[in-house]
């Protein structure tokens, strides 16, 4: 009998970012690429942008398309995300972000809110090298987790995260740098 094989179509970690304590603490604990991409990136031309138009899922749909094509991954059907997108959006119970460069979008993330939540749920970032060095979808990040803060929103949710010490080849490295 062959043994099975399992794969985790969720993650099993998480990292929560605690927002009951002063902004400036909450950027002095990001990593320091990150504290350096979020006080600098709109000096490189980059512009973050908030949304809750659910038309504008279409950058996000773009991107991972993309990011499907580059890595072999299969995302959700589009009709997914515009469900989601038809019925939070509106609602505030998600928030869309994105970044652009030159009035092109280069990073995307769709976050579920609640009163006292903000999860990351989805995003995609253009992987052209020239944006890519860019850090958007970081600063995007940044200021995601900067504006729940002043919602007086308790925490953010990473959702989806490696756990610590993980080898470079786990399915979720590469995505913990907060």
């Amino acid at each position: 009998m062959e043994k099975a094989t399992y794969v985790h179509l969720q993650p099993e970690h998480t990292h929560v970012i605690n927002l009951q304590q002063p902004e400036e603490e909450i950027i002095a604990s990001m990593a320091q690429p990150v504290r350096n991409c979020y006080r600098n990136y709109h000096k490189k031309g980059v512009t973050v942008h908030q949304s809750q138009s659910p038309d504008d899922i279409k950058y996000f749909l773009e991107l991972i398309h993309e990011v499907a094509k580059r890595t072999g991954m299969s995302p959700h059907p589009d009709s997914y995300f515009h469900k989601q997108a038809g019925f939070l959006l509106p609602s505030k119970d998600a928030s869309f972000w994105y970044a652009t460069y030159d009035n092109k979008v280069i990073a995307t993330a769709l976050f579920f809110d609640s009163k006292t939540t903000r999860i990351y749920a989805h995003a995609a970032v253009n992987s052209t090298p020239e944006y890519r060095k860019l850090n958007a979808g970081t600063a995007l990040l940044a200021e995601a987790i900067i504006d729940a803060k002043h919602r007086q929103m308790e925490k953010v949710d990473l959702y989806g995260i490696a756990p610590e010490n993980a080898p470079k080849n786990h399915p979720w490295a590469g995505f913990t740098k907060v």
